[in-house]
Formats: structure tokens, sequence, C-alpha cells
């Protein structure tokens, strides 16, 4: 038996694959239903490209791993520089 959605839900079915459901208001529907239609795509065809854009890109850390580190504050000038300030209260080793 399967399973029923009370709610408004966008089910995805993609042959060859899993279905996802999920749910979804209005005003978020309305603009995925826009801007698959600008696109000329389907809802589910520009929801798989989000989610393979979005799955495919490097985290944060991997995008900055290099500069792990490489930072240098001068503590003298940490109080005269409020940006330096808020890098050393919150990223600052001890």
């Amino acid at each position: 038996m399967g399973s029923v959605c009370l709610a408004r839900c966008l089910t995805i079915a993609y042959p060859g694959s899993v279905t996802i459901t999920f749910r979804i208001d209005e005003q978020r529907r309305g603009a995925l239903r826009k801007r698959a239609a600008a696109l000329g795509k389907s809802e589910s065809e520009l929801l798989r490209d989000l989610i393979d854009r979005e799955i495919s890109m490097p985290t944060v850390a991997e995008r900055a791993g290099n500069l792990i580190g490489s930072l240098t504050l001068d503590p003298k000038r940490i109080d005269s520089d409020p940006w330096r300030k808020t890098i050393w209260r919150n990223n600052w080793r001890k």
C-alpha cells in the first residue's frame, strides 16, 4: 500500500530512479513553474538540474581549504579595525 500525502505535495518520478516527495509552499511552487517555463523545462527537469548543480559544487571547506591557517593578524592592530576584531573574535584559535 502506498503512502498518501494529505498536504500539497510535489512528487518527482524519473524513469530508472527513485521517486522523491517533498512539501513546497504555493509561492515556491509558482516560482518553480515560472522558472521552468522560462527555461523550457519541466519542473522535474529543473529540479534535477538544480540538485545536480548543488551536489557537484565543492563545499566551502574544499574551496577555501588552502587558506586555512594562512591569515596573520597583528595583535596590536586588532582593536583599531572592526573587521580584524570580528575575524579574531569569531575565528581565531587562541
